[in-house]
């Protein structure tokens, strides 16, 4: 808390479930402002523990970066949690996104998600490359921003869907 206080940095990074402990402890007593945005690395590829400590931690990150592919097989996006694919998300059974964050999924213009299903129940997911999916789902809250392109063979949508410039295309 107090090296953090002292040298306001803009970005935590914790590279394990020891180190999100400490950095959600350290900020919860004694964050700087403007907090730093926080980002907690997942190398395994189980859930997260159900207890309330383990989710309270987790929750109190703004973005997660999953080593591998198979790590992406149990992404479930939630809280206020912020999930960026930078490259290649491949392997994933279920991607589902209940974050109310702003940006709350973002695959950027090099980014490639391919998944079995892709639910987006609340935030918004913002795709500027591709997402490769069997079923696309926008439901609850949730709105998709499509400046990308998205190959599903099933799209259902009961909520907002907005494209911009390029394709949703079924398969």
């Amino acid at each position: 808390s107090k090296i953090i206080r002292q040298s306001r940095p803009e970005i935590v990074h914790a590279h394990d479930p020891h180190a999100v402990s400490m950095a959600a402890l350290a900020l919860s007593f004694s964050a700087p402002n403007p907090r730093p945005k926080t980002i907690a690395s997942r190398r395994v590829d189980f859930h997260l523990q159900s207890n309330t400590f383990s989710q309270w931690k987790y929750r109190q990150m703004d973005a997660f970066i999953a080593a591998s592919g198979a790590i992406n097989g149990t992404v479930d996006n939630n809280a206020n949690a912020v999930f960026v694919v930078t490259g290649a998300l491949t392997g994933v059974t279920t991607f589902t996104n209940n974050s109310t964050a702003a940006n709350a999924v973002v695959v950027n213009a090099a980014g490639v998600l391919n998944a079995t299903t892709v639910n987006n129940n609340a935030g918004t997911f913002i795709n500027a490359g591709i997402v490769n999916a069997t079923t696309m789902s926008n439901a609850g809250t949730g709105v998709v921003v499509n400046g990308g392109t998205i190959n599903a063979t099933t799209v259902n949508n009961s909520s907002a869907w907005h494209r911009y410039g390029l394709r949703i295309q079924r398969q």
